[in-house]
C-alpha cells in the first residue's frame, strides 16, 4: 500500500535536498568571497546577510523531509533500547503520531505565517527581496516531512519493519 508512495516521497525528498546543497553550496562561495572582499579588499558584499539568513531557511525545510524518509534524526535509545521489538515498534508508532500531531501545526502555521508575508509585502531591508516566496517554499517542503512521518505510521501500523531504521541494540 505505501511502497509506491513512499518511493516517490523518497525521490522527491532527494531532490529537495539536493536543491539543498546547492544553496548551501552557494552560501559557502558567497560567505568566502565575502571574506575574501571584506579583509583583502576592505569590500564586503552586502547581500550576504541576507542571503545567507533566507538560506539557513530554505536548506533546513528542504531537507528536513529526507531525514525523516531515512529515520536520520538524531535519537536518544538509551530506554528503548531495553525494550522488546514489538513495544519498541509500538513505542515509535506513538512517537511518531505526536509528531505528525505537532508538525502539523508548525506546517500549517508556516503557511499562515507566509500569506501574512504576502499580505504584507514584507521584503528584506537591504536589497528588497521579497519574503512570502521563500515562507512559502518552506511551508511546501515541509508537506514532506509530513508525508515522511505519515508513511512511518502506516508502515508501523500494518507491521512491516522498517527498512530504513537500523537497530541499534543490533549492531
Amino acid at each position: 500500500m505505501t511502497g509506491g508512495l513512499s518511493r516517490l516521497n523518497g525521490r522527491v525528498t532527494m531532490w529537495l535536498a539536493r536543491i539543498a546543497t546547492v544553496i548551501l553550496a552557494a552560501m559557502a562561495i558567497l560567505t568566502f568571497a565575502d571574506v575574501l572582499g571584506r579583509y583583502l579588499f576592505h569590500y564586503p558584499l552586502t547581500i550576504t546577510l541576507e542571503f545567507t539568513e533566507l538560506s539557513m531557511g530554505l536548506i533546513v525545510y528542504l531537507a528536513v523531509g529526507l531525514v525523516t524518509h531515512q529515520k536520520e534524526h538524531v535519537s536518544v535509545d538509551f530506554v528503548t533500547l531495553r525494550m522488546t521489538p514489538k513495544l519498541r515498534a509500538a513505542v515509535d508508532v506513538l512517537v511518531n503520531i505526536i509528531s505528525f500531531c505537532y508538525l502539523s501545526v508548525v506546517v500549517w502555521r508556516l503557511f499562515l505565517h507566509s500569506l501574512e508575508l504576502y499580505n504584507q509585502g514584507d521584503m528584506t531591508p537591504t536589497f528588497f527581496i521579497i519574503l512570502w516566496p521563500f515562507g512559502l517554499a518552506m511551508s511546501v517542503a515541509s508537506i514532506l516531512f509530513l508525508t515522511s512521518t505519515l508513511l512511518h505510521i502506516a508502515h508501523g501500523l500494518a507491521g512491516h519493519p522498517d527498512e530504513h531504521h537500523t537497530n541499534k541494540a543490533e549492531i
